[in-house]
């Protein structure tokens, strides 16, 4: 190449310029690029010893790929949506402790919604024991390579959840209901 000359006059150097946008724009686009929306600052309750963090939030829609792994087949009926929470659970006791089966999901006035038990489906939330210090799901589990989290589905009227504050419950031992607000839910 001569000096002074530009180096996108030469082919080989202009190929090389190409490949490396290419594959930044490629990799850019991978990294760490979650299947659903966050929720900004991980919203967390504690609830008999045991952490449950809401680590994304967003609606699931049947018509898509990606989603239907998590749906296994559901569809909602007609003005309902699906929204799945993307929750990691860690007991902080020092004992043994089953994390509940009553979560719930609340949004505007008349949208309270119980989740959907999915009994079977590996990536699902399902009450378990677990021990001190233990989280759920592990790392090298089917849902922890999948989402790194396990997924709780809640059917809403449609338009209680797009973008707007819920509030996520889990039940106590003692009947009571922790909540913490789940930022905002994507589509």
């Amino acid at each position: 190449m001569r000096v002074g000359a530009s180096a996108f006059t030469h082919p080989a150097a202009l190929v090389a310029c190409l490949a490396a946008v290419i594959g930044f724009a490629v990799f850019a686009g991978c990294a760490e690029q979650p299947m659903n929306n966050p929720v900004g600052p991980l919203s967390s309750v504690t609830v008999d010893g045991i952490v449950y963090t809401v680590k994304s939030a967003r609606v699931l829609n049947p018509g898509d790929p990606e989603d239907r792994i998590f749906l296994d087949g559901r569809r909602p009926a007609a003005g309902r949506t699906f929204v799945g929470l993307f929750l990691v659970m860690c007991n902080d006791a020092s004992s043994l402790r089953r994390s509940s089966d009553d979560l719930r999901l609340s949004g505007p006035p008349g949208s309270t919604a119980s989740r959907i038990e999915r009994e079977g489906s590996p990536l699902s939330y399902e009450p378990q024991p677990l021990t001190p210090r233990e989280c759920a799901p592990r790392p090298s589990s089917a849902p922890g390579r999948a989402a790194g989290a396990l997924l709780a589905l809640f059917d809403l009227p449609d338009g209680a959840a797009p973008r707007r504050p819920l509030d996520f419950g889990v039940e106590a031992l003692d009947g009571s209901v922790r909540r913490v607000r789940v930022v905002s839910v994507g589509e």
